[in-house]
């Protein structure tokens, strides 16, 4: 249900490059930024058929190698062109060992994520805290605002964290509906969150 300007937005093309596709002139560049705007909104391309919708069960993340495989699949969400993390945690700590970063001294895996997009998080519990973290923003809240322990949101992916002891959990749904009012609701509360010193 996208019109052309919406399309070519999402995209980072022209109205009129949208146009001249749909005329059926070629651009492999312009068509390529086009099919990974669909594919990341959970679209697949049939061979000449056309496309379907590409629905996936939650995908469920535990156990030992739980914060490994998360961190892995946000890196892949981020390369592929998703712009931004946002994330809502009660502590700085259990944001960073969601990422599997024992230390805050080691932020390899932050650098990398933000080399490809930008991160923002909200945190409780952190109004006097000061952050060295400079690959994110972070603004506090009074009071957690959502029901998850944590969660992050990124493209269309919706995820709900919960930790029990040092070991943590990750319940990814890839819905973009989902993903959309998340990042709405956390935008809200963005706006009237507190900076502090980082």
């Amino acid at each position: 249900d996208w019109s052309q300007d919406m399309l070519a937005h999402e995209a980072g093309v022209s109205p009129t490059t949208i146009y001249n596709l749909e005329k059926g002139q070629r651009s492999f560049v312009s068509a390529k930024k086009i099919r990974l705007v669909f594919e990341r909104k959970g679209f697949e391309f049939i061979g000449t058929q056309g496309l379907t919708r590409n629905e996936e069960k939650p995908t469920i993340y535990d156990g030992a190698d739980a914060c490994e495989k998360f961190y892995e699949n946000m890196l892949v969400a981020v390369q592929k062109g998703d712009r931004e993390i946002v994330a809502v945690y009660r502590t700085p700590e259990l944001f960073i060992q969601s990422l599997g970063v024992d230390e805050v001294v080691n932020l390899d895996r932050l650098n990398k994520l933000s080399e490809h997009a930008k991160i923002r998080c909200l945190l409780s519990n952190a109004r006097n805290i000061k952050m060295a973290i400079p690959q994110c923003q972070f603004r506090a809240i009074p009071h957690h605002p959502f029901d998850p322990l944590a969660l992050f949101i990124c493209g269309d992916k919706y995820v709900i964290v919960t930790a029990k002891g040092r070991e943590i959990s990750f319940f990814i749904m890839k819905s973009l509906e989902t993903a959309e009012a998340g990042r709405a609701e956390f935008e809200k509360h963005w706006q009237t969150a507190f900076s502090f010193a980082g």
